[in-house]
């Protein structure tokens, strides 16, 4: 009997031992890793002006930066910033002095990402954002303020492709609210990332 249990345990030993010598990489183990996203696109405003509405320039541009934190898992955590132009309005005010203004954000918001499909994701962002006002009179030169905006929220969805182990392209669809200013805006954005 104690031979028996002796042979057992070797075979049982050699078996851990061929098991923990294998490459990670062989049995399709991956490290997590991160990546940083760059996009630009068209914007339009979705907002609550009623008076200049006439005058008002819903279509702008916004920009993109992320940077996320991607496991193998389905969910991915990251932090984004950016820019995005709310809009324009231009008119011509008391005797003839042209008026433009400009209204526009920046958020700093958490991200979190889930994966679906295969190369398709959808994102919620939270955090606050800079809402940023810029009026230039003819005559009177120019007035800058900003306000922080501290629940604003975003959701998106996209596709992206891998074209090799580090950068990758894709397209994306944003929608992004403000609570302080009560503004709204729908994004679509060309995307670019690196793997690191």
């Amino acid at each position: 009997m104690p031979k028996y249990f002796s042979i057992t345990c070797l075979w049982l030993l050699g078996a851990a031992c061929t098991a923990s010598a294998q490459r990670l990489d062989s049995v399709g183990v991956k490290k997590s890793h991160f990546v940083f996203y760059l996009g630009a696109g068209q914007a339009h405003y979705l907002g609550n002006i009623v008076i200049f509405e006439s005058h008002l320039d819903p279509w702008n541009y916004a920009i993109c930066t992320r940077i996320m934190w991607e496991p193998e898992q389905m969910i991915s955590l990251g932090i984004e910033s950016g820019y995005a132009q709310l809009y324009t309005a231009s008119f011509t005010g008391i005797m003839d002095r042209h008026t433009l203004i400009t209204k526009s954000i920046i958020p700093i918001q958490f991200v979190a990402s889930i994966k679906f499909l295969r190369e398709c994701y959808a994102n919620l962002s939270m955090g606050q954002a800079s809402v940023r006002t810029h009026v230039q009179t003819s005559g009177n030169g120019t007035t800058n303020s900003s306000t922080w905006s501290l629940a604003d929220f975003g959701i998106a969805t996209g596709w992206r492709h891998y074209l090799s182990k580090r950068f990758l392209f894709g397209v994306e669809a944003k929608s992004f609210y403000s609570t302080k200013s009560n503004d709204g805006t729908i994004m679509l954005m060309a995307m670019a990332g690196y793997s690191f």
